[in-house]
């Protein structure tokens, strides 16, 4: 278990740490991020999907994540404390014929989420400029002029009373877009400890925000791969607790 191979590339999952536990970025594999079986795979997801019955905790192991496997780098990363899918290139090819396919815009990303506040409406899309917050340069945020164009759409998958499942579809990939796009529609992802406030429920919830889906043409391939990394159990238990209090609504 562990990791998928081919094509001269990896594509594996990583889990970020508990609440309260240190670790490395999620993007690198570093500290106590571990790899569970990323797997091609074609349905679209609804809600579902989500059940926390339908998930089982998987097996990690830490000697799975080898770094000998990954010296040709990353091609892509993910924000600290998300957790999810991520794909390595095994040789300098396969990376750079990677890599041109996030600089082009045809790798397709889809992630989940939980925000705090009934997203309204229940799909939509983001676009605006994304930049250097001025008053902190560690921040981003919405900008008038300058900064990079980026663009989200989003839709709601299920409602947890003033909690949301949210699917986000990035056409952009900007540092911490997802994040700065929810939180400017006044539902930031709940435990985000930049964009986000400390919910009163859930007071050490990580970032629940969690890679899903990748799909991306491999080396040699005539079509694209579709990898999912199946939620991960902080993920399965808070979607739990939550249908446990508010019950479970479909979108309005």
């Amino acid at each position: 278990q562990g990791r998928l191979e081919e094509g001269g590339a990896v594509a594996t999952s990583v889990a970020t740490p508990a609440a309260g536990s240190e670790g490395g970025s999620a993007g690198t594999g570093a500290g106590d991020a571990r790899p569970e079986a990323a797997s091609p795979e074609a349905a679209s997801p609804g809600a579902a999907d989500f059940r926390a019955a339908d998930f089982r905790a998987a097996d990690f192991r830490a000697a799975d994540f080898r770094a000998a496997d990954f010296r040709a780098g990353i091609v892509h990363r993910l924000d600290k404390d998300t957790s999810g899918v991520i794909i390595a290139a095994k040789d300098a090819e396969a990376q750079a014929f990677l890599a041109s396919q996030f600089k082009e815009r045809q790798a397709r990303k889809e992630y989940l989420a939980v925000v705090q506040g009934r997203l309204q409406p229940s799909s939509g899309r983001v676009e605006n400029r994304l930049g250097r917050d001025p008053r902190d340069r560690k921040r981003f945020a919405a900008v008038a002029e300058g900064g990079k164009a980026a663009l989200t759409e989003y839709k709601v998958l299920a409602r947890y009373g003033q909690y949301s499942l949210v699917s986000l579809r990035p056409r952009t990939g900007r540092t911490h877009q997802l994040r700065v796009h929810l939180a400017g529609l006044g539902t930031p992802i709940l435990g985000d400890p930049i964009y986000g406030r400390r919910d009163p429920l859930f007071p050490a919830a990580t970032l629940m925000l969690h890679a899903y889906r990748l799909k991306i043409r491999l080396p040699g391939a005539a079509e694209a791969s579709v990898f999912r990394a199946p939620l991960p159990g902080r993920f399965t238990a808070l979607l739990a607790e939550l249908e446990r209090r508010f019950g479970k609504a479909p979108p309005d």
